[in-house]
């Protein structure tokens, strides 16, 4: 079965993300479903990436882009994530060039075992995820 984003036109797919907030700056790798059904996450702690099987930034929908809080060998690239507050700004640069800028609007925690985040057909958003080896948490 396609993934939902698999039929994104390269154009518009995302490249990179930033979150001046927090500081933020890593590119995007491209992410999908593991076989035992969970979203994979970047192997490398300092990049984040977005979930092809989910909408692309901008598409109808929740994009998802996760990343790590923590490793045992300390801070990932969504440490900060917790810090960010209504209003911030989340750019996502796409292969064309352009940036589409979110808005945060609220921040929650959920434990690993909640389902991951899925597409819909609400407006565009964009929905960050984030581990932590050590809390067991994650939050989005």
């Amino acid at each position: 079965m396609p993934a939902a984003g698999s039929d994104t036109p390269a154009a518009q797919q995302p490249v990179a993300i930033r979150i001046p907030a927090i500081g933020v700056e890593s590119r995007l790798i491209d992410l999908g479903i593991a076989k035992d059904g969970t979203m994979q996450v970047p192997t490398d702690p300092a990049l984040a990436g977005w979930l092809t099987g989910a909408p692309a930034p901008g598409e109808r929908g929740p994009a998802v882009i996760a990343g790590h809080v923590d490793t045992h060998e300390g801070p990932a690239v969504f440490y900060r994530l917790r810090e960010l507050e209504p209003g911030d700004a989340i750019e996502v640069e796409r292969r064309d060039g352009t940036t589409l800028t979110f808005t945060v609007r609220r921040l929650e925690s959920f434990a690993k075992t909640t389902s991951r985040p899925t597409a819909s057909t609400a407006p565009p958003r964009a929905r960050c995820c984030a581990s932590s080896r050590a809390a067991g948490t994650s939050t989005r």
